[in-house]
């Protein structure tokens, strides 16, 4: 019964093995993931048969017919140890030729007119006292001296205009436009401010009909503050040409001071009364002074 049984799936199976020719042939022309193809029969737990073709996985155990491929990874595997020795060959020879060269060739020359090195010269700290002392004493105003503005004149580039923090009304210089002007003065001894006769303006836009004030010093050193005012017949609407405009009056300048220099830019402000009563200064732009030889 087992031969007939036998017989019988052979012959079921015959038609589609003849296919692919002996099983040897299948097993190396099966493509991948099928490595190895067999014909077999299993007992079920009914005691029946079955019969069918199993197929092996890439990790089943490599048959006789791999050994050539594994011929050829071996003698690929000869190759590359081959000339990874001719590389380490030639390096050894590159490496023996530069200690040679490096033998025979001759010792760097000396530095010629080379300088010793000079050690930092270190100033007596009682000198250097003495010169920031004296430079103090220069900068300083004494009472009964000249003070070291007098006789100086100035170019004065006034720039009106809306500044954070006035309290001019909110609708003045809301534009935010600017109004350019200046005037040359020389500061006279006595604190008096007077007009430089005859400037060269150029193209520069001057303050109309301006007069001489008075000048002081204020604040204690190093923290001075140079104080003058100047009287000049006003700025309208209609010269500006915009929403900044200047009454006349007095414009009242003031800039930081060092000894005979001024800082880079200055405040302008004017005098205006709040409710009809209460004067105050307010802040109508800046200003920068530039010495005149």
């Amino acid at each position: 019964g087992l031969g007939l049984l036998w017989l019988t799936s052979a012959h079921a199976f015959a038609p589609t093995l003849s296919q692919f020719g002996p099983v040897h042939s299948l097993h190396r022309e099966c493509a991948y993931p099928f490595r190895a193809a067999s014909v077999g029969c299993r007992l079920l737990g009914d005691r029946s048969f079955r019969c069918g073709l199993k197929a092996s996985t890439p990790d089943a155990q490599p048959s006789q017919d791999m050994e050539p491929t594994l011929a050829e990874k071996a003698a690929q595997a000869l190759q590359e140890a081959e000339e990874a020795e001719g590389r380490a060959e030639a390096l050894r020879k590159s490496q023996s030729n530069l200690r040679s060269t490096s033998a025979t060739s001759p010792p760097p020359a000396p530095a010629v007119n080379q300088k010793p090195e000079e050690d930092p010269v270190v100033e007596d700290p009682d000198k250097v006292a003495e010169e920031i002392a004296s430079e103090i004493g220069r900068l300083q105003r004494s009472p009964g001296s000249p003070d070291p503005l007098s006789s100086t004149k100035w170019l004065l580039r006034l720039d009106f205009g809306r500044e954070q923090g006035t309290w001019m009304d909110a609708r003045w210089g809301a534009s935010g436009s600017r109004v350019k002007a200046t005037v040359a003065i020389e500061l006279l001894e006595g604190g008096k401010v007077q007009v430089v006769d005859g400037y060269n303006y150029g193209l520069l836009q001057q303050l109309p009909e301006v007069r001489g004030g008075k000048w002081h010093v204020a604040g204690a050193f190093p923290s001075e503050r140079l104080k003058f005012d100047l009287e000049h017949s006003g700025l309208t609407t209609d010269q500006t040409k915009c929403d900044v405009d200047v009454p006349p009056g007095k414009l009242f300048l003031s800039v930081n001071t060092l000894g005979a220099g001024v800082s880079k830019q200055g405040g302008l402000s004017i005098e205006q009364f709040r409710f009809y009563v209460r004067r105050e200064r307010r802040m109508v732009g800046v200003f920068r002074a530039e010495r005149l030889e």
